[in-house]
């Protein structure tokens, strides 16, 4: 994924019902989705019903397809939920914050600057979530809650103090300050190199 420029981004923010000036929440957790996350965006948007906010929540095909999707709250602030995102990248790009796993989608959230709040996968093979996601929290490109801590309230509580406390444009320079976008050239010239000795 790579970052739109200013006007891209502006227009594919728009066409996402997020004007100048107002907080985009980008919430998914894969391609079956995460009952723990979108439970806790139910809570969230409960929360801020009253507020200039924009939820785009991509529920994930398990919990759709069940039709365990919040209900878009009657206020303010605007709840989109689908199913899939065809274009991930892009929703990124336009996000001021992610709520999101910590899995290897994190190198996106360093490419694309996103500030987040990553929900490490309890049980990942070799626990490797949480040592993503605390390469994160070192450089304080994001903020981690455990799995078994999440929800609307916790979710709504730590957003709260990120806007509030204006932490997310150091978030951001922070987050690319991991980003390592020629790493996919290098490990191409690394095998190129050994497969000639």
């Amino acid at each position: 994924g790579a970052a739109l420029d200013p006007e891209a981004r502006r227009d594919a923010r728009a066409g996402l019902g997020a004007g100048e000036g107002t907080l985009l929440v980008l919430a998914y957790a894969g391609s079956l989705g995460s009952r723990r996350i979108n439970e806790a965006v139910g809570g969230l948007i409960e929360q801020w019903v009253d507020r200039d906010v924009v939820v785009h929540h991509v529920v994930g095909a398990r919990d759709y397809d069940a039709g365990l999707v919040p209900s878009a709250p009657e206020g303010r602030l605007v709840y989109r939920a689908v199913r899939y995102a065809d274009d991930l990248p892009t929703l990124m790009a336009c996000a001021d914050v992610a709520v999101c796993r910590a899995g290897g989608g994190v190198a996106e959230l360093a490419i694309l600057g996103l500030p987040s709040l990553l929900v490490p996968l309890p049980g990942a093979p070799a626990d490797h979530q949480r040592a993503n996601a605390a390469q994160f929290v070192d450089v304080g490109a994001a903020v981690v809650v455990d799995d078994g801590d999440l929800d609307g309230e916790r979710l709504a509580t730590e957003l709260d103090a990120l806007v509030a406390g204006d932490s997310l444009p150091a978030m951001a320079v922070a987050a690319r300050s991991l980003a390592k976008p020629g790493a996919a050239d290098d490990i191409a010239s690394l095998l190129e190199g050994a497969a000639l000795r």
